[in-house]
């Protein structure tokens, strides 16, 4: 191929005499690979082409005449060879131009801080794979409120000693301090767990889209949780909470005119109601079902099948994004049957199951502290009320994987902690095993 020497005299006389109707190509004299194509309407382009250690040819357009002049045009080709492989390059440079083009590439890329990658990136995304918006908007809420000190950091430059220093900060941050003789209040281990979870999701996220090159959260352990402490209601303390339950009824009564009469209620309750508000119905209901509280406040009217006596919690509101469907005994479904003629009045037919008195979904059970200490019911939480209906169910001889299925546990091991909580659980096992060795011995004994 005839060679040229490009520069502007050279591609003006081209340009000067305009298109010839079709494509031509000049190749430069100083620089192998460094090249013109005019087009057939007469517009002049720069080009560098090559070949691949493969055989394959490559061609990669590098500016335009007359807007970049001949000589920058041959410069950037020249940078541009230089970071591409060609058939002629050994070993040792094909490695080297790849380095380079490694290094070339991280110093190009504008790496996001943690929190600019949880506002435009990972947020969104969390949020549209989540089938429970709003517990998606908590959780990235959470994330940017725990990990305060990491959100101006680059996500580059997150290392796994600056999660362990976290970890350390975490544990030894005082949750309520020390008062009259009663010890402060740290975060737990499970909690601590939790959190880091939540952010282990960003920092995977960010991994897989290659933002960073490894994960630094992905060689941390999580923390030994123990055992944990299961608080149940002793008959004692659940005799107290009834009363205070049913004395608060009957105050709500002698003062109904006044409560009625509340702007912020959306409702009205009669003489004849079974209850006057929705926090006896709740508490009972949790009593008598372990549901957590975040899946009994979400439930709806569609998810009670009175007819075959369920609840249904959806997996979108479940713990462990599972769908599962739980018994009503006899007091569930009395207090629940009650509860709804109670709230489809006329035209009303509301959608969940337990709203405060304007309608609205609950976050908490607003009087639960009150009625705890009216029944001087101490070191009690409301999800204790789950572990006290999932020791009872295992002190009556529900099997276990029966009562896992209604707690809606991942492992059998979370429901072995209850079987712990009952004297019983042994010598009823073993007798089973006795039970079932005499009727062998007896069958053996009939077939001879």
């Amino acid at each position: 191929m005839q060679r040229y020497t490009i520069n502007r005299d050279f591609l003006e006389t081209i340009r000067q005499a305009g298109g010839t109707g079709r494509y031509q190509e000049y190749a430069d004299a100083a620089l192998r690979g460094f090249g013109v194509k005019v087009t057939p309407q007469g517009g002049i382009a720069y080009y560098y082409r090559w070949i691949a250690p493969g055989g394959r040819h490559g061609r990669k357009v590098v500016g335009h005449y007359p807007a970049t002049a001949p000589s920058a045009a041959r410069e950037l080709a020249k940078k541009i060879g230089a970071t591409l492989d060609h058939r002629q390059d050994d070993d040792v440079t094909l490695i080297a131009k790849h380095a380079a083009r490694e290094n070339n590439a991280q110093r190009a890329r504008v790496v996001p801080t943690v929190g600019e990658y949880l506002t435009q990136t990972y947020g969104p995304h969390f949020r549209s794979k989540s089938k429970n918006k709003s517990r998606a908007d908590r959780t990235i809420t959470d994330i940017r409120k725990d990990f305060a000190g990491f959100m101006d950091t680059p996500l580059n430059r997150l290392g796994m000693a600056d999660l362990a220093q976290w970890r350390t900060d975490e544990l030894f941050r005082v949750k309520k301090p020390a008062t009259r003789g009663t010890p402060a209040q740290y975060v737990k281990p499970a909690t601590m767990n939790r959190k880091m979870n939540a952010f282990r999701g960003l920092l995977a996220h960010a991994h897989a889209c290659r933002i960073i090159t490894a994960n630094p959260a992905e060689g941390m352990a999580k923390e030994d949780e123990g055992s944990g402490v299961v608080r149940w209601l002793k008959p004692d303390e659940e005799h107290r909470l009834r009363a205070v339950l049913d004395d608060r009824e009957t105050r709500n009564r002698e003062h109904r005119e006044r409560i009625n009469g509340d702007p912020r209620r959306n409702d009205v309750f009669e003489p004849h109601h079974a209850f006057t508000d929705y926090v006896k119905p709740a508490v009972l209901f949790a009593l008598n079902t372990g549901l957590r509280r975040n899946e009994q406040l979400t439930l709806r009217w569609d998810d009670i099948d009175l007819h075959a006596r369920t609840a249904t919690v959806r997996d979108e509101n479940s713990k462990v994004n599972r769908t599962r469907v739980v018994p009503l005994c006899a007091e569930a479904f009395e207090v629940i049957s009650a509860w709804r003629a109670q709230c489809f009045q006329g035209n009303v037919h509301p959608i969940h199951v337990f709203t405060n008195a304007a309608g609205e979904l609950l976050r908490e059970v607003t009087y639960w502290a009150g009625l705890l200490k009216a029944a001087q019911v101490r070191g009690f939480r409301w999800h204790d009320l789950r572990h006290s209906f999932a020791t009872r169910a295992v002190e009556q001889g529900v099997p276990l994987d029966v009562v896992s299925r209604w707690m809606g546990h991942s492992r059998i091991e979370q429901t072995m902690r209850y079987a712990h909580r009952d004297n019983d659980f042994n010598a009823r096992a073993i007798a089973a095993l006795d039970r079932a060795r005499m009727a062998a011995v007896q069958a053996m004994q009939q077939a001879a």
